[in-house]
């Protein structure tokens, strides 16, 4: 696969696109369980649970029905489906990373020299597939 320009890319809540985004990243890790029994002579490890952490950056924008979703669950303490369509197509074929995602993070930032950002934070495992 050739490498893939970042621009395009398409964030939805469920099925509602997230307006004003300029970034976006999914970070994941596994528990690493130490499993070295006496008289080693090397550590041994085991994967443990997995996790995952994701990142939504946009321009704040109060009226975009999608970052109001994502406001709402941080408000609601609930869980959001999102789908991460790097490519920005939405198409069959087309890959994307899908997942349930608890926010735990909403931060708003402003300076005088910049337009006001938003960045949401939320937890849990994406699975990369194709639209189907």
């Amino acid at each position: 696969m050739a490498a893939t320009h970042g621009r395009s890319g398409v964030i939805q809540i469920s099925a509602v696109g997230v307006g004003q985004l300029t970034s976006w990243s999914i970070s994941e890790t596994v528990d690493e369980v130490d499993a070295t029994p006496m008289a080693a002579s090397a550590k041994v490890y085991l994967a443990g649970l997995s996790d995952g952490t994701v990142s939504v950056d946009c321009f704040w924008d109060a009226s975009d029905a999608g970052q109001e979703d994502i406001r709402d669950a941080l408000a609601a303490g609930s869980s959001i489906t999102v789908n991460i369509y790097p490519s920005g197509s939405t198409s069959a074929g087309a890959y994307r990373y899908t997942g349930t995602v608890t926010i735990t993070q909403c931060e708003v930032t402003g300076d005088v020299g910049g337009a006001i950002t938003t960045k949401f934070t939320g937890r849990g495992t994406m699975t990369l597939g194709t639209v189907s």
